[in-house]
């Protein structure tokens, strides 16, 4: 051992000899108010700072530096009220109107409180509740709190299992930060104010504002997008990545993605240097996909992680979405390029007049705030039309000079 190793293995032994000397007599204490707990609460406390300062002063110090900065601050809370607001994409249109209000408001922040009784987790319909009560909180998860990380304004997340629990809490923190919705009453958990009136997990509450590049401004995090990035680079190569996302569903069979035509476009099109991203239903991931091909991919994980998902859509050449929920991420961002056949339909929801209503869309016309690679296909949906439109938005995403993802672009150039 050299001197240099002596010398701190002496430094290291007094420090230790001079913390024991100090906190002996605080443990003693310690030891005896916590015999006498509850009653010695406040004592037992102040000790337990004084012991923490002596064996860990830098934490203690940090601490210090959080509680000097203060309480709540510029920001509002945002209550997504499970009572009112469906187990769905809604949820991630429902937190962009939030933000709206939070950039109307001037505040910095917003505090999100999800709220779902454990026995009656959902809206108040048993089949609902059945459905939802042994599976609420991995929704919310995957659908409200992973959506929180594709905004950069989220503070507090709160998941509230018990209503009267959050009614405790609502009573005090209302009179200190401002509510979204603002008309929200916990013990009548309403989202509109008018019986005609969108419910304001809609799309066309953002509709109308000056400020399209705050509000249409949903982003990946980073590193979904380098895991996005790799993933594409092995299961894509130099091929250009197309998303193509599907709907299976039970309910609603309608809008379900017409298997069937969609394996025709893609065998058509086996020409063009293209691979199908293929994005499975919640319902139907890791099981045999009934697409296939040599220029076809299945994508599972994107399944399971709304923040993988966004970042693959981010970074593919474009996307292809129906009536499903996936799609509202498409007129939420400003980046994501992409196509939407099989939207109208006549079912509750999907027909022309419940889109008009809910998202403020006319016949023919893309969604308020789309850029110019974010376009809706209103032809009843067909083999050749799919083929058709898919090509012209390759066509003209390369004479852009945007058909490329930036990954693809480095890739060539390295």
């Amino acid at each position: 051992m050299d001197l240099k190793q002596l010398l701190q293995q002496k430094k290291e032994s007094v420090v230790e000899e001079i913390i024991r000397v100090k906190i002996a007599p605080i443990e003693r204490e310690i030891k005896q108010h916590r015999n006498n707990y509850p009653a010695d609460l406040e004592k037992l406390e102040t000790l337990l700072k004084e012991f923490a300062s002596v064996l860990y002063p830098n934490r203690m110090k940090q601490i210090d530096r959080q509680l000097a900065d203060g309480s709540v601050g510029e920001r509002i809370l945002v209550v997504c009220d499970m009572a009112g607001v469906p187990y769905s994409f809604d949820i991630l249109v429902f937190l962009f109107v939030a933000n709206r209000f939070r950039i109307e408001k001037g505040c910095k922040l917003m505090d999100i409180a999800f709220v779902a009784h454990a026995s009656e987790p959902g809206i108040a319909n048993e089949e609902i509740q059945e459905n939802f009560a042994s599976r609420y909180r991995t929704l919310i998860h995957n659908l409200g709190i992973q959506a929180t990380r594709l905004l950069n304004c989220i503070g507090n997340i709160h998941l509230f299992d018990n209503r009267q629990m959050f009614v405790d809490y609502f009573n005090i923190i209302k009179h200190q930060v401002s509510i979204f919705p603002q008309f929200y009453n916990p013990n009548a958990p309403l989202y509109k104010t008018k019986h005609n009136e969108a419910d304001l997990f809609c799309y066309r509450h953002l509709i109308g504002t000056t400020k399209i590049e705050e509000i249409l401004n949903l982003r990946a995090p980073g590193d979904e997008v380098k895991f996005a990035e790799r993933w594409l680079r092995q299961n894509s190569g130099t091929r250009i990545p197309i998303t193509v996302t599907l709907r299976q569903l039970t309910s609603g069979k309608s809008r379900n993605t017409n298997l069937k035509i969609l394996q025709q476009a893609i065998t058509r099109l086996s020409h063009r240097n293209i691979k199908f991203v293929i994005i499975p239903d919640y319902a139907t991931a890791y099981t045999e996909c009934a697409i296939k091909g040599n220029n076809v991919v299945i994508c599972n994980e994107a399944v399971l992680s709304l923040p993988f998902r966004v970042a693959l859509y981010e970074s593919s050449s474009f996307n292809i979405f129906g009536s499903n929920g996936p799609m509202c991420i498409g007129p939420l961002s400003r980046i994501v390029k992409y196509l939407v056949i099989n939207l109208e339909q006549d079912e509750p929801t999907a027909r022309m007049k419940d889109l008009r209503h809910a998202s403020g869309l006319k016949k023919g016309k893309p969604f308020w705030g789309a850029g110019e690679f974010q376009r809706l296909i209103w032809e009843p949906e067909t083999a050749s039309v799919l083929v058709r439109e898919i090509n012209s938005m390759y066509d003209d995403l390369l004479a852009s000079e945007q058909l490329l993802p930036t990954w693809q672009k480095t890739s060539e150039q390295s």
